[in-house]
């Protein structure tokens, strides 16, 4: 789910990015600089992003992991 979120983010700093590091390659200048800074701006928020995703889907995954062995621990329940 959350790399579906960072994929979307990631992929439209790439498109700002890409025209703007054309013309730096042609012409060694960088005319757009307040879109440069905005796409990179984006890219890092798409990283943070991406590490939250991670972080957040180890928490759950702990929790849910911890949640079966509490499950498991009781015995099983007997008919007197």
């Amino acid at each position: 789910m959350y790399l579906g979120y960072w994929s979307f983010i990631d992929i439209g700093s790439l498109g700002l990015a890409a025209p703007i590091l054309l013309t730096y390659f042609e012409t060694h200048l960088v005319p757009r600089l307040p879109t440069a800074v905005l796409a990179a701006a984006i890219m890092g928020l798409a990283s943070l992003s991406l590490v939250a995703g991670v972080v957040l889907d180890g928490v759950s995954n702990g929790r849910r992991e911890i949640k079966r062995l509490h499950y498991l621990a009781h015995g099983p329940v007997r008919k007197d």
